[in-house]
């Protein structure tokens, strides 16, 4: 491939009727999605996860209002132009989500871990590298009633 700069890509982002919606604007929330770039050499993305809830709470059993425990865990790979795993990046979060009226929180820990491929580091003699990082995250949004809804999420941690 060329030099120029190029990029397409599939991406399918499944709720699982989570009480607070997935954040459509973070490519780190759980979504399936192969993207192909070429930038100045080609590379392969993937990106897999999914949000499962674990229990809610709610008023009524069609209700969007209630607090919800999920369980989220995903997996985002780059590949290089032989297809061989040049890094991957595990994402692992338990969030607590509140939802009533116009209002939704998200709060929660959530670790995520970067590591390496092997081939990529027999390929290259790369020393093996992973870093870690454990954040408390948190956010609110707020629905209007024209549909827009605003939101704003932050994270606070350490890396290891």
């Amino acid at each position: 491939m060329g030099r120029g700069l190029s990029s397409s890509s599939i991406s399918i982002a499944i709720d699982c009727a989570s009480a607070v919606p997935i954040q459509i604007a973070s490519q780190r929330e759980p979504h399936f999605r192969l993207r192909f770039t070429d930038n100045d050499e080609f590379k392969a993305h993937t990106a897999i996860g999914a949000v499962i809830p674990v229990f809610r709470f709610s008023p009524a059993p069609e209700s969007h209002e209630g607090i919800q425990f999920d369980l989220v865990a995903s997996v985002f790979t780059r590949f290089d132009e032989d297809l061989k795993l040049t890094a991957s990046d595990y994402l692992f979060s338990l969030p607590f989500s509140w939802r009533r009226g116009p209002w939704e929180a998200r709060a929660g820990y959530s670790h995520m871990s970067s590591h390496l491929g092997d081939e990529y580091i027999k390929d290259t003699g790369a020393e093996p590298v992973s870093v870690s990082r454990g954040e408390v995250l948190f956010g609110l949004a707020r629905r209007f009633p024209n549909g827009t809804r605003v939101y704003g999420e932050g994270f606070y941690g350490a890396g290891t």
